[in-house]
């Protein structure tokens, strides 16, 4: 028999579920790991209603499974949460009174997970995309040059950061503000830029949690792409990263993006791929993304 158990907060499901979680595909699962320890933490980019499962097999007394649910990312599950439990999770979400928006959960339960959707709420729902998953424990050595500087931005950044937020919002519609994100971001220490003579390349780093770390919004301008700025930014922070404690670093990018070969070529290998379903908004599916 596989159990649904609902936890108190945060901290009572990462004292269950940490473990397998980090022992369980541990990059593919840093997701989860990530929304319940910044909302332990109190971070600001996140807000209520937050909720906390477990999926456990009752016969053998363990995990199989984990879910977390906080705005703006919405239900997000652990890989290889048991289909058998995805009904009982929504409606377990509805007894709360609260329809997530988004549900994020591996490509192969997508359609099934739509359809409990469908059945607990009675709602529209789509596939609004995903994203490849890849992670590292080690980079690979490149040469820099001499003239480009990897530092955290500061408040001098701030207005090309935002102006240069608009453009990526503009190339890739998310669910989320880009803007105040990266004013966010910046304003946390979690943003860095690369300068070559000026700035040309900026990312932020999310979920540092001890044992992994992700890199995520890596935008680089039009004028100054294909000059190698971006691996260059992604290789430094990921080294950094690595050499103050993470064991691993992960990232996300479209299947089928340019990027991926930059991300390779770094040292990152795709695990697996993450599927969106979201609520039908006038037709059309929300916006799909993992930023934060």
């Amino acid at each position: 028999r596989m159990d649904l158990v609902s936890h108190s907060d945060a901290k009572a499901f990462l004292t269950v579920a940490q473990s397998f979680l980090e022992s369980t595909d541990g990059a593919a699962n840093h997701h989860v790991i990530q929304i319940a320890h910044a909302v332990e933490n109190r971070s600001p980019f996140f807000s209520p209603p937050y909720l906390f499962w477990t999926a456990e097999d009752a016969a053998r007394g363990e995990i199989t499974g984990a879910a977390v649910c906080a705005n703006p990312d919405g239900l997000v599950l652990s890989r290889a949460f048991p289909e058998v439990c995805l009904e009982p999770l929504l409606e377990s979400a509805a007894a709360s009174d609260v329809q997530p928006k988004r549900l994020v959960c591996d490509e192969q339960h997508a359609d099934t997970a739509a359809d409990a959707y469908q059945s607990v709420f009675g709602a529209p729902i789509g596939r609004a995309g995903g994203w490849v998953v890849a992670s590292t424990a080690s980079i690979s050595e490149a040469p820099r040059h001499n003239t480009e500087t990897v530092r955290r931005g500061d408040e001098d950044d701030q207005n090309l950061v935002v102006e240069w937020a608009r453009h990526y919002e503009l190339e890739s519609p998310s669910f989320i503000d880009i803007p105040s994100f990266m004013r966010l971001k910046l304003a946390s220490g979690e943003l860095y830029v690369l300068e070559d003579d000026e700035v040309r390349s900026m990312a932020t780093v999310s979920g540092v949690t001890g044992t992994g770390a992700r890199i995520s919004s890596v935008f680089t301008p039009g004028p100054f792409r294909r000059n190698g700025f971006a691996g260059q930014l992604v290789r430094a922070i990921a080294n950094d990263l690595l050499m103050n404690g993470s064991q691993f670093v992960m990232l996300t990018y479209e299947r089928g993006s340019p990027a991926a070969t930059v991300y390779e070529a770094i040292g990152f290998q795709a695990i697996c791929y993450r599927e969106c379903i979201a609520i039908r908004d006038h037709g059309n599916t929300l916006a799909q993304g993992q930023v934060a």
